[in-house]
């Protein structure tokens, strides 16, 4: 039920052979991982169409452009779970066909699209399709591009279904920060929201936990790593709603990137130092 390539260049002659292998198979689980041309995918394309078995497709690395025609195949597969486009140089029209396909596709649960560039129109068509769609869960928009700006576009009340959200290496800042406390104050079913490496510092991180994390419903975990120093003693902050972080939440710090109060805060069950 799996079937991967990985850096093996299909050329033409076989692409009708492979194609027509996927036909009629049960496979479930289909990575072809940076070893497609664009014309190789549109061929593709018509061997997808009301496919009934296929959950998971893997896409990562392939940098040629990807016809249209190639993902409207997949709003006719009833069942496709997780779509991965990372590290596509995916193009504006890229991103347009995958927004629209979110606005139609209702089973999708995962959508990976890192290591792409995704500028603010870009944010704005994919904000624009998470308020249409109900099925997707997780999000992975690690090391995007994306700014504080691009962010708002993004969230601007949508996602509220999202219960992963990774935005890993994206220079959202403290103003960035500070805007998802309009999506944790919409989705309150949120479990991970990882932010490492976004050049946020102390000055966003306070007032992110004092107003963004306790309007949270549900148990969620904040990674934080890779950011900038705090220099400021945390602890005071976190110790006086003890109960209400160990009940709802786990944040996660570099160590070394916290300069007062480490052992202290090694003490709260709900922080991590890694």
């Amino acid at each position: 039920k799996q079937f991967c390539l990985k850096g093996i260049k299909i050329q033409s002659q076989n692409v009708a052979i492979i194609a027509k292998a996927f036909q009629g198979s049960k496979i479930s689980n289909l990575s072809l991982i940076n070893c497609l041309s664009n014309d190789i995918l549109d061929y593709f394309s018509g061997y997808f169409l009301n496919n009934q078995n296929l959950r998971y497709l893997n896409l990562s690395e392939n940098k040629s452009k990807i016809p249209t025609t190639f993902l409207s195949s997949f709003l006719t597969c009833p069942n496709i779970l997780s779509m991965d486009f990372s590290d596509c140089a995916l193009c504006q029209e890229d991103i347009t066909s995958i927004s629209k396909l979110l606005q139609i596709n209702q089973t999708i649960t995962e959508l990976i699209l890192s290591n792409n560039t995704i500028d603010s129109q870009g944010c704005s068509m994919i904000g624009y399709s998470l308020k249409k769609n109900t099925s997707l869960q997780k999000i992975n928009l690690n090391n995007c591009g994306i700014t504080q700006e691009s962010l708002m576009l993004l969230f601007d009340q949508s996602g509220q279904n999202l219960k992963e959200v990774i935005l890993d290496n994206n220079p959202i800042g403290d103003p960035g920060l500070l805007g998802l406390c309009t999506f944790l104050k919409t989705n309150k079913v949120l479990h991970i929201l990882s932010i490492k490496n976004c050049n946020i510092s102390e000055l966003g991180i306070k007032p992110f936990i004092s107003c963004g994390l306790l309007v949270q419903a549900a148990k969620i975990i904040i990674n934080m790593e890779n950011n900038k120093e705090i220099k400021e003693d945390l602890y005071p902050l976190f110790s006086e709603k003890e109960e209400i972080f160990k009940a709802n939440f786990i944040l996660l710090f570099s160590q070394n990137k916290i300069k007062r109060s480490a052992d202290k805060l090694k003490q709260l069950t709900f922080i991590e130092l890694v």
